[in-house]
């Protein structure tokens, strides 16, 4: 009996230890990382303190999102990854308030981001980082941007989508007969590549010099994730490092020679060059730092020109549509030679059916995640709901939420329908307000003063290459058969429009003339 009675005291002794740590696993458990406001959207604790969103983020990447929008019905919600506010806003109307406000911003982003994309030093950074000596001067960032939009726009874009276009034509136009391609993406690809860095960088395009350049640029896009984590790029992810770094060597003696000095290259590519040698970048640097000039023109185009044309192809009454409406942009020329023309600029206004696809197109497959930085506490609030935003969180607006949800888009949300954005003949007015509900939950090149400058350099040579291949030719599987469209993923982080992948990207095609358009050349005019 005096044995159970001086265990059962030994064991009291332990108690003070006990509850210590209980209570230290309690804290830990139920205590949250951050401090929240009430007013701030409503916190969704992880089920591994402090790391378990990151590593959700880790393990899912962008699909994390929509696996914890299944799970709670909020328009907005805080996650904690470790010390760090992220606010997750999935309402259409609560995006629009964020795009309207001039307190959230994109900017802080961009050069981080630039820096990880490029795997560039410091010392090339530095002039970018740099504050204007007038405080009411635009930062870096700022002339940057308004750069792109100066340059893709008006003549200057419809210059560059000439080129592009024309050189595209050229390689149709050399098809005689039938032509069997073994993936018919990674042919679009390479295709388009040539053709648009053709029109970026003139008659000493890089790619044309060097046509090895262009699996290399793709094997460094197709991994950009973990060189976005910046720690041993070249152990990590060695193909895309080695490729990044062949393609900013080659850039780099390109500026050297001064070469974007050229007359026939494109107006975006001359004055960036002159924007940063204005800030005392080195031509050298100039090349490493122009990388992302050559992604920002390739990353999403060949994705959405493939998505687009298996969706049309895929279905014989939306082929037969867009057919019909493309004769209207159709020229032959008086003396009776088989060349014919599409005008370029008139897609918007004759092809709606088309322009429709392309929208829709992008509304499946550009899955990115919107950020900003919020710089001062700020409200944002639609007819429901008012939150706060406190000053240093982030903000993650995923476009696959809202671009998928059958609260908006109806039951077949998640299945393509050419028509979609086909704007109503009558409209009354709930019909008009269906169509600004709509509208308010697309959002594939962000909104408001951060909407994407580089959205349009690919609505025309998209548009302009399906044209071609439905007025002239038949796409069809390897097999004869129709085009299947693929499965449709997640973007990886770094991306925003979705590729192929596994038999989508395997995917062969055989391309035809159609009856009646053996002979014609193709051409491209404004």
């Amino acid at each position: 009996m005096s044995f159970l009675v001086d265990s059962i005291l030994k064991l009291v002794d332990y108690v003070p230890l006990f509850l210590a740590i209980t209570s230290v696993i309690v804290l830990v458990f139920w205590r949250p990382s951050v401090h929240l406001d009430p007013a701030e959207p409503r916190l969704l604790r992880p089920k591994i303190p402090y790391i378990g969103h990151a590593i959700g983020f880790l393990r899912h990447q962008t699909k994390y999102l929509a696996i914890l929008n299944s799970q709670v019905s909020q328009p907005a919600y805080t996650l904690p990854v470790l010390n760090k506010k992220i606010y997750v806003v999935t309402s259409p109307s609560l995006l629009q308030s964020i795009f309207r406000s001039k307190e959230l911003s994109f900017e802080p982003f961009m050069l981080q981001f630039s820096q990880r994309l490029l795997g560039v030093s410091d010392k090339v950074m530095e002039p970018t980082r740099r504050e204007p000596e007038d405080a009411k001067a635009p930062s870096f960032v700022q002339q940057v941007i308004k750069e792109i939009y100066t340059s893709l726009s008006g003549e200057s874009l419809v210059d560059m989508n000439l080129s592009t276009l024309n050189g595209f034509a050229s390689v149709l136009n050399g098809i005689s007969d039938a032509c069997s391609v073994d993936g018919l993406y990674r042919w679009l690809r390479s295709t388009l590549t040539l053709a648009t860095t053709d029109s970026i960088f003139g008659s000493h395009n890089p790619m044309k010099l060097q046509p090895e350049l262009i699996g290399l640029y793709w094997d460094f896009e197709s991994n950009l994730t973990p060189l976005l984590l910046d720690f041993a790029p070249s152990l990590l992810a060695p193909t895309a490092h080695r490729g990044r770094q062949a393609i900013k060597a080659t850039l780099s003696k390109y500026y050297v020679a001064q070469h974007d000095l050229e007359p026939d290259v494109a107006r975006i590519t001359k004055q960036r060059a002159v924007l940063l040698r204005k800030y005392g970048m080195s031509d050298h640097d100039v090349g490493e730092f122009e990388l992302g000039l050559l992604h920002g023109a390739l990353a999403n185009t060949p994705p959405i020109l493939f998505w687009l044309l298996v969706h049309i192809f895929a279905s014989v009454s939306v082929t037969a549509a867009i057919r019909n409406e493309l004769l209207g942009l159709t020229s032959t020329p008086a003396d009776g030679k088989r060349e014919v023309s599409i005008k370029i600029t008139t897609f918007e206004s004759q092809c709606p059916i088309l322009v429709s696809a392309y929208r829709e197109t992008l509304r499946l497959t550009n899955s990115h995640i919107g950020v900003r930085r919020v710089m001062t506490d700020t409200w944002i609030s639609d007819s429901n709901s008012t939150y706060l935003l406190k000053a240093g969180a982030d903000i993650q607006m995923p476009a696959e939420i809202t671009h998928l949800s059958s609260n908006t888009w109806g039951p077949t949300a998640k299945e393509f329908d050419a028509g979609r954005f086909l704007k109503p003949k009558c409209r009354g007015a709930k019909e008009n307000q269906d169509l600004k509900d709509k509208m308010k939950a697309y959002h594939p090149f962000g909104g408001g003063k951060h909407l994407c400058p580089g959205r349009n350099i690919a609505f025309a040579p998209c548009l302009g290459v399906v044209a071609v291949l439905l007025l002239g030719f038949e796409v069809k599987g390897i097999n004869n058969e129709l085009v299947e469209v693929p499965d449709i993923r997640s973007v990886k982080f770094g991306e925003a429009v979705v590729k192929p992948f596994g038999e989508g990207l395997e995917m062969g095609a055989l391309i035809t003339r159609r009856k009646g358009w053996e002979k014609v050349m193709w051409k491209f005019v404004c």
